[in-house]
């Protein structure tokens, strides 16, 4: 994501099960602050290597970003990815970086 915010030809960014702690290490995402392009962050709501409340926090505090929360869902979204998939393809729609699909 880090190499993502400052090149022109990535127009949005999706971020899937934010890790803030994992296996012993930590992830930070300070450089998102300088970041403007619009951001998905999708988490589970039992996802073991994100804080909730640390990803609320990034969510509020990071420009142009939305957040959702597959209630249930592990960190691999087990069971979960069409809620996971449609979270997607409706931000993405939403922000006009894809047309809706056809009714056919």
């Amino acid at each position: 994501m880090r190499a993502a915010c400052p090149d022109s030809d990535v127009k949005a960014i999706i971020s899937l099960g934010t890790p803030f702690s994992a296996e012993g290490r930590l992830y930070r995402y300070e450089y998102f602050g300088a970041c403007n392009k619009p951001k998905l962050f999708v988490s589970g709501g039992a996802d073991q290597y994100a804080n909730r409340a640390e990803l609320e926090q990034l969510a509020a505090t990071t420009p142009s970003a939305a957040l959702v929360i597959v209630d249930e869902a592990d960190h691999f979204f087990a069971g979960k990815l069409d809620q996971m998939r449609t979270a997607i393809e409706t931000w993405i729609v939403a922000q006009g970086i894809a047309p809706a699909a056809s009714a056919d």
